[in-house]
């Protein structure tokens, strides 16, 4: 070969070895880029979760104390809504309590001589009415 071809030969080689080094650091960079990217959108991903858990663990706690303060004004409706009717369970309580009273003293009365029968009706009689009108002011007072 002559001197001319084998220079350009070499000089073609010089320049593709150098366009090669060129291109393997450009790879390289390319790799690095790459490997920050990738590193920087894991790390952006980890602080969104976080975030999101922390945002959903603030929910839950909002969401469990709202539930609560609900459920004790149910309650608490509950309660009162339930008072008058308890008082009510009382009243006719002792009103049951009453006629129970008043039937056994009447089956007694109805037992005795006829003696007592008069004095004893008189007496049951007052005391009949006397309960009647008492249970029936809280049987209205109830009923309201």
């Amino acid at each position: 070969m002559d001197e001319i071809n084998t220079r350009n030969v070499t000089e073609t080689l010089d320049n593709a070895t150098q366009y090669m080094t060129n291109l393997q650091e450009l790879f390289t960079s390319l790799s690095a880029a790459e490997n920050q990217i990738r590193g920087s959108a894991t790390h952006t991903v980890k602080k969104i979760e976080d975030q999101f858990n922390a945002i959903r663990a603030d929910l839950l706690t909002l969401l469990d104390e709202r539930q609560q303060c609900l459920t004790a004004q149910v309650r608490q409706v509950e309660e009162t809504s339930l008072e008058p009717l308890k008082q009510c369970r009382g009243l006719i309580q002792t009103s049951i309590d009453n006629a129970e009273t008043l039937v056994k003293e009447g089956n007694r009365i109805l037992q005795g001589s006829n003696k007592e029968l008069n004095e004893s009706l008189l007496s049951f009689n007052e005391k009949a009415t006397e309960i009647v009108r008492s249970d029936m002011s809280y049987l209205v007072a109830c009923g309201q």
